[in-house]
């Protein structure tokens, strides 16, 4: 069902790109750790990847800003070491971002807006062992997005994203020393740094204001 419903957004934009504005594929890597108040040992973070496409609204005598949409899957993900070993967390994510363009010049623009994701599968490594780990994670994540683009008007241009992670994505009960439920915990916020390159399928000259 999802995966329907993914393929009727990307038919949807397909349509409406040469009509309102222009679409794009976007592909690149991301560096994703977490921010964590109650993990112990050390956190690093990991390579992963996105892929997916963007839309970006160009009305006819539409000045410098833009309305933008991007449905995109992403792998994020971290590392910890702890009592010298090594525990690795793999989350893949189907994400949807929504917000405004400003384009100061004509290469260069700067996004800023929100993202929602839909976690598809978590899972985690622990000495050469694989754990399905999803149901330990919110199925759901928000979070705040700027970008920074050149050639967006091109064939191909070029981006880097920061995503700030705001909800609290893993949720427990930790025992005391007697067996004893504590408050709840809420803990592990994602973060990460991506970078790619994004094809534009219809490039459309940017208008400016009389």
């Amino acid at each position: 069902m999802l995966s329907k419903l993914c393929w009727l957004c990307i038919l949807k934009l397909l349509v409406a790109a040469p009509l309102f504005g222009q679409f794009s594929l976007i592909g690149g890597m991301n560096i994703s750790t977490i921010q964590s108040e109650h993990l112990e040992g050390t956190i690093q973070s990991q390579i992963g990847y996105q892929w997916g496409g963007a839309y970006l609204f160009n009305p006819i005598n539409q000045s410098y800003f833009h309305p933008f949409t991007q449905l995109s899957v992403t792998r994020k993900g971290y590392i910890q070491k702890l009592l010298g070993k090594n525990y690795r967390v793999n989350f893949s994510y189907m994400m949807y971002s929504i917000g405004m363009a400003y384009r100061p010049v004509e290469i260069f623009a700067i996004h800023l807006g929100m993202e929602a994701g839909l976690l598809l599968k978590a899972r985690q490594y622990i000495e050469g062992k694989t754990y399905k780990a999803k149901e330990n994670y919110r199925h759901g994540d928000v979070g705040l997005r700027s970008s920074l683009s050149l050639f967006e008007n091109k064939r191909v241009g070029f981006y880097v994203s920061y995503v700030y992670g705001i909800l609290p994505i893993l949720r427990y009960q930790p025992l005391d020393e007697f067996g004893n439920f504590l408050p709840t915990v809420r803990d592990i916020r994602n973060r990460s740094l991506e970078i790619g390159l994004l094809f534009t399928l219809n490039p459309k000259p940017y208008a400016r204001d009389p």
